[in-house]
């Protein structure tokens, strides 16, 4: 399971692997930042290119990309608050429900001292 969060609307969307995931989202929107990743406990994914996206003129080619753990980014559980909405999908009815999961799986920020 990959979580995806796309920048623009701040809805959040659930694939069922990795492979879905990037056939879904363009390389060319992940290198503008137009997505951010996260895997099934929540740790932060980066797009790593190995066949870079190219730009001529008036067209682009969307690149190839990995999705790889990611030391540089908050892990899910910190980033939720930037999700205003939820794509339906088979695994969670809300937000709530994700927060839930990822406290069971000891993936939440927590507040306070």
């Amino acid at each position: 399971m990959i979580f995806a969060l796309a920048t623009d609307d701040r809805s959040l969307q659930i694939f069922a692997d990795k492979d879905l995931a990037i056939s879904y989202c363009e390389g060319i929107d992940v290198e503008d930042g137009a997505w951010k990743f996260w895997g099934p406990t929540g740790e932060a994914l980066e797009a790593v290119f190995s066949k870079p996206n190219e730009r001529r003129g008036s067209w682009v080619l969307s690149g190839v990309y990995s999705l790889l753990p990611s030391s540089g980014r908050p892990n899910l559980g910190a980033s939720l608050a930037e999700a205003g909405s939820l794509e339906s999908n088979p695994h969670f009815p809300s937000l709530v429900a994700i927060r839930d999961y990822l406290a069971q799986s000891g993936d939440v920020q927590h507040h306070g001292a």
